[in-house]
């Protein structure tokens, strides 16, 4: 009987220190999903269709978003978009999302070369006020929304003649994996 339990103690501590080896070095971590400020662009009048460029510079303050979470900017890890999506509420039947026919999101910061968040070629040529953009969530974007501020471009092109400006309201979503 002795033996036994001397045995059971013995795989028991065993399984115990593999369980620890493997586990993971920071168990304290949180995922925070967040929207930042709405941006707001415009696809300007153009008499024939083609290009657009619009930029707007976004002012961040991650600090507060994490402070309601407890979670201070110093303990981010990642930043990787959920979501991007576009609404023009003031379109009308013929200046709406059936005038573009692409468009590409870039966000940059400070003199770091931009880099592609979203990008849809070949929309539908029909009547639209929205738009789901497709992201890859799988790239990373801390460097880029950790400061205050950071530029959003978006670039296009239209398949006809927009007769009034397109007002676009985009709203970014990302997912913050910070540790505590």
């Amino acid at each position: 009987m002795k033996t036994r339990n001397t045995i059971a103690s013995v795989a028991a501590a065993a399984l115990l220190m593999l369980g620890l080896s493997s586990c993971d070095k920071n168990p304290l971590k949180v995922n925070l999903p967040m929207e930042f400020a709405t941006i707001t662009f415009e696809i300007p009048v153009t008499p024939i269709a083609g290009p657009y460029v619009d930029s707007a510079e976004v002012t961040t303050n991650i600090d507060s978003l994490l402070s309601a979470n407890k979670v201070k900017a110093s303990n981010i890890k990642s930043i990787k978009i959920e979501s991007l999506t576009f609404t023009c509420p003031e379109g009308d039947t013929l200046n709406n999302f059936r005038l573009v026919e692409s468009v590409k999101g870039d966000i940059s910061k400070d003199s770091d070369s931009p880099v592609t968040v979203s990008e849809l070629n070949n929309n539908p040529n029909a009547a639209s006020y929205f738009i789901n953009m497709p992201v890859n969530t799988g790239t990373e974007y801390k460097n880029y929304l950790t400061g205050s501020t950071f530029k959003f471009k978006v670039t296009g092109n239209t398949r006809g003649p927009v007769t009034a400006p397109i007002i676009v309201t985009a709203k970014l979503k990302f997912n913050v994996e910070a540790g505590l």
